[in-house]
């Protein structure tokens, strides 16, 4: 069986495959989407682990500014110089002569290569730095480069901003050819709430096989930034024992399905006001009271809400919350690497794991939220925990594409209008591991949920 992998990935040993021996790294991404601090990371690393020096050349860039940006991240730049491990390089002119322009960064490159050795030079920003140089400068800073590669194994990074501009794109272009590493950093800005941050794998392709091709970017301040995986990383197996069944205590829930394969997940789906939150609580109640652990996740409403909504259909909610943990989490608050490892967390003290309000997290995270849900509906089903979950139908984002086909059952519920009053419906769409028969019934909600006659 395949287990959920710790989250961070080591930005040195996985992402850089050690860094043994002399490359070039390069980054690319838009304004404001962390390349800075990822280069920044890598140095803080590559020092820490006594690995080497590191040399920073800075274009157009105050040194002093640098450094105060990086203390903000945990990164202290003051210690690795007192202690000689690494120097800043301050460009702050750069010549509109094509001659004098290469003289000089063939100087500043040249010192900043004798002071790191086989350490590391990064070179920031790249647009300053290469941009606008002809492609016979480029041919000759990249010999100057590959000559410290190869007389004194420097690594070298660089970042360069994703524009449209001509001349900084042909020298971008031509850095990524002869790179060993690319990555393009990009950044999604939510309704609410922080961006995120992603890095993606360009080059070298063989890291496929080793981890995913999209990592996600934790700004911390302990250590500028961290790299991490989240979900099951690999090839994931399971095996179904279609016998082994938890009892909800809910009669004509088990009524028709039998019982729930341990393992299964079931989503809940509907329109808004339909109550797939009721239903959700009273499975939760009656599973309780049978004695199984229930951890109550909800993205949208309060734990005492939700503890008042259970009384409002007549459960003694309060009798059983030794048995359900009921919290909330606030999407704004995480990241989904973050959301898998406080769901998975719990995995050993609970037999029903319950996501309610996925909407919320679709809202937050678009569609990056559907490999979460993937991976903690595999996840669940390898630890044979059943899952339920609930999502408002969207035209923008329906329910019955990508999601039908991860998880084992559907139940959609609905409202019709009849004369002057509503009729509640309850549909099991599909009971994938149940031997059930989609149907529509008419349900009520009173003194819990009741099923009644079937349409």
């Amino acid at each position: 069986m395949t287990n959920a992998s710790f989250p961070y990935i080591d930005i040195i040993d996985t992402l850089l495959e050690g860094l043994e021996g002399p490359s070039l790294i390069v980054l690319r991404g838009s304004t404001g989407t962390g390349k800075a601090y990822i280069m920044s990371s890598i140095i803080k690393s590559w020092i820490d682990r006594n690995k080497g020096r590191a040399s920073i050349i800075l274009f157009m860039i105050s040194d002093k500014l640098a450094r105060t940006e990086l203390m903000k991240h945990g990164i202290n730049p003051y210690e690795y110089e007192n202690i000689g491990l690494a120097k800043f390089f301050s460009v702050t002119g750069i010549s509109s002569d094509p001659r004098e322009r290469l003289s000089q960064l063939v100087s500043v490159i040249s010192s900043a290569v004798e002071f790191a050795g086989n350490g590391i030079v990064a070179i920031y920003p790249g647009d300053l730095a290469f941009g606008g140089l002809s492609l016979y400068d480029l041919v000759n800073i990249i010999g100057l480069m590959t000559e410290a590669m190869n007389d004194h194994e420097t690594k070298f990074i660089t970042a360069f901003t994703l524009n449209n501009d001509e001349r900084v794109r042909l020298a971008r272009d031509f850095l990524e050819e002869v790179a060993q590493y690319v990555f393009e950093v990009t950044m999604e800005v939510p309704e609410a709430g922080p961006p995120r941050r992603y890095l993606t794998i360009i080059k070298p392709l063989r890291g496929i096989g080793i981890i995913p091709r999209t990592l996600e970017i934790i700004p911390t301040r302990e250590s500028g930034v961290l790299l991490a995986h989240y979900g099951i990383v690999g090839d994931y197996d399971v095996e179904i024992d279609l016998s082994d069944k938890l009892f909800t205590g809910l009669e004509w829930f088990d009524r028709l399905t039998g019982g729930l394969v341990r393992g299964s997940s079931i989503l809940v789906t509907g329109f808004t006001g339909t109550g797939k939150t009721l239903l959700l609580l009273s499975l939760a109640y009656n599973v309780a009271q049978l004695g199984e652990k229930v951890l109550y996740i909800s993205f949208e409403e309060p734990p005492r809400q939700l503890i008042e909504a259970a009384r409002g259909i007549g459960y003694d909610i309060y009798g059983v919350l030794d048995r359900i943990n009921i919290i909330n989490i606030n999407p704004r608050s995480i990241t989904l690497t973050t959301l898998f490892s406080e769901v998975v967390k719990h995995i050993n003290d609970f037999s029903i794991i319950v996501l309610d309000g996925l909407h919320a997290l679709w809202k937050e995270f678009g569609t990056r939220y559907h490999r979460f849900l993937r991976d903690i509906t595999y996840y669940m089903k390898m630890n044979k925990r059943t899952l339920l979950m609930s999502k408002i139908i969207s035209r923008r984002e329906p329910a019955y594409t990508w999601l039908s086909s991860i998880v084992d059952g559907i139940i959609e519920l609905r409202m019709k209008r009849v004369n002057m009053h509503y009729q509640r419906i309850l549909c099991l769409k599909k009971m994938r591991l149940h031997p059930v028969t989609p149907r529509c019934y008419r349900y009520s909600i009173g003194a819990g949920i009741e099923l009644l006659d079937q349409l």
